[in-house]
């Protein structure tokens, strides 16, 4: 990918890997949250409210 577009710089192409990788991550998390919630039965309204 990177040698179909040569003009990107290398700065550029680190903060798109960097943007990508918080993406994926962000997206983990949140599956892995609702994979909780539904083990345990909890919505996501009753897991957002504070004690």
């Amino acid at each position: 990918m990177r040698e179909s577009q040569p003009d990107v710089s290398d700065a550029e192409w680190e903060q798109r890997r960097q943007a990508a990788r918080t993406a994926t991550e962000a997206y983990v998390l949140g599956h892995s949250l609702r994979e909780i919630r539904k083990e345990q039965g909890i919505a996501q309204a009753q897991a957002s409210e504070s004690e």
